[in-house]
């Protein structure tokens, strides 16, 4: 039980050191998550300029199609001739619908990969940005947990009852006085 209370201390101790020497605006943490809000933003924005890019290539490939490119293959299959007969019309249609089918597959394999892409890394931006705020959180709890105990007129002993410890008092007359601790031995 003793060594817990001393490692509660030592640990207690170490983060009121560490808190010491850490200053960290009250509400910090709380304008790092609008930070997160904002990256989130960014993010869904991203997201939808990559689509509206890849709708608007799946727009220019169906138009040109339809308008230009399968109109001009037929008039070159059909030659002078005036009218093509069903089997080629059939032919040339099929193949249209194939060359346009894979020309939206690419565009569409492509978008994922953006898709993914910025998944990723809005993703990483934004578990780094937590690992920000949940520190700024503890630096603001530590801040304030201090500030209770000051405040409190409370000393970390008093916390886990050691102050009537002679183990602790003598921890703390040493630390306090190092060479006249070395010299009463």
């Amino acid at each position: 039980m003793l060594c817990l209370r001393a490692l509660a201390l030592a640990a207690l101790s170490g983060l009121l050191l560490l808190g010491a020497c850490t200053s960290v605006p009250k509400g910090a943490a709380d304008t790092n998550r609008a930070v997160s809000l904002g990256i989130e933003r960014l993010k869904e924005q991203h997201v939808k300029t990559i689509q509206a890019f890849a709708d608007l290539a799946r727009q220019s490939v169906q138009q040109t199609w339809d308008y230009q490119i399968l109109p001009e293959t037929v008039t070159r299959v059909a030659g002078n001739r005036a009218s093509l007969s069903r089997a080629e019309a059939m032919r040339i249609a099929g193949t249209a619908l194939n060359v346009r089918e894979e020309l939206m597959d690419e565009i569409d394999a492509n978008e994922q990969e953006l898709l993914s892409a910025v998944e990723q890394e809005y993703g990483a931006v934004l578990s780094v940005n937590a690992v920000v705020t949940n520190y700024l959180a503890s630096a603001e709890d530590l801040a304030s947990a201090r500030e209770n105990l000051v405040q409190g007129g409370q000393s970390v002993a008093d916390l886990f009852g050691f102050s009537d410890s002679p183990a602790f008092a003598r921890i703390l007359e040493i630390a306090n006085n190092p060479i006249a601790a070395a010299e009463s031995r």
